[in-house]
């Protein structure tokens, strides 16, 4: 298995992050980092567990080049059978691999993941599962995803398993600062079956540092380009009702931004192309701009209808 992490100023994280890899009941693996040139110590101790352990194989940009080139090269380095990913502040429980791999040996061809636990900066559990914290409901959570997580991604990253032959021809697009991954997923459900796992093999750190804490514009920018990077390429392969959908939270980003001229045209757009659904209501709700007494009353009527 080659495990791949990709490290950027995570000095108070990273390594319970490699420990949780290496101390794994597979230890048949290569952990494989790329460090996007920290600026806090966060290379110290990566070289300090490369002089530890052979296993695991460090790599070190002299600049920045940002999430999707850095987890590109160290796809580029891996060599394993299976591959994985990790955050450099996440973790794994120490049987997640040897689970996942029972299921790969009998079925070879699906994308298995897992629930996953949130933890906190101290790594105390906050009592909450990551598919809940992103609203995965009733959502699909095996087979051929894709058409549901296009809507709003709610796989766990961190918890993927599958054959490093599915990535031929697959890279993280380096146009998106911050959801490179998500466009990654979809393309990887849009070709393969995923198997989910309730039960939680890996923990998701929430802290002060997480990229959307930091830099909110940055992230509305990359939904509005990826929203319209799968109307593009996916858009005829989808439902009125789910074009709608990215068309309201392309306008949604653009509120966001403070671009109400360009949310409306959006808002319209979802209205025209789903206007025989309830969510009509909540397009047209947007349309009339959040000032509106008839914004809330719309929003109110679809409250009740959905």
């Amino acid at each position: 298995v080659s495990v791949i992490m990709t490290s950027y100023n995570h000095e108070a994280y990273i390594g319970e992050a490699i420990d949780s890899v290496l101390n794994q009941t597979v230890a048949d693996l290569e952990l494989i980092i790329v460090d996007d040139c920290s600026k806090d110590n966060s290379r110290e101790i990566i070289q300090a567990y490369q002089k530890r352990d052979n296993r695991v194989k460090a790599f070190f940009h002299p600049t920045n080049r940002g999430i999707a080139e850095t987890a590109n090269d160290a796809l580029d380095a891996a060599g394993g059978e299976f591959l994985s990913f990790i955050g450099s502040d996440d973790l794994w429980v120490p049987m997640k691999l040897e689970e996942q791999l029972k299921i790969l040996a009998s079925q070879p061809d699906v994308v298995v993941w897992s629930e996953g636990d949130i933890i906190g900066s101290d790594g105390v559990s906050r009592a909450q599962r990551f598919t809940d914290f992103n609203s995965r409901g009733a959502k699909l959570a095996s087979g051929r995803i894709y058409r549901e997580i296009i809507n709003e991604n709610y796989v766990f990253g961190q918890s993927l398993l599958f054959k490093r032959q599915f990535t031929n021809g697959l890279r993280f697009n380096p146009d998106l600062k911050y959801l490179c991954d998500y466009q990654f997923v979809v393309e990887l459900a849009y070709h393969h079956d995923f198997l989910f796992i309730p039960k939680p093999l890996a923990k998701y750190r929430l802290h002060g540092e997480n990229s959307i804490s930091r830099d909110g514009e940055g992230w509305l920018h990359d939904r509005i380009r990826l929203r319209s990077y799968f109307l593009q390429k996916y858009g005829a392969d989808l439902s009125r009702h789910l074009r709608g959908s990215l068309y309201l939270k392309i306008g949604e980003a653009y509120t966001g931004l403070g671009l109400e001229v360009l949310a409306k045209k959006y808002f319209l757009r979802a209205l025209r192309t789903d206007f025989l659904s309830k969510e009509s209501i909540l397009y047209l709700s947007h349309l009339l701009g959040s000032k509106s007494t008839m914004h809330r009353l719309l929003f109110k009527i679809y409250q009740r209808l959905s």
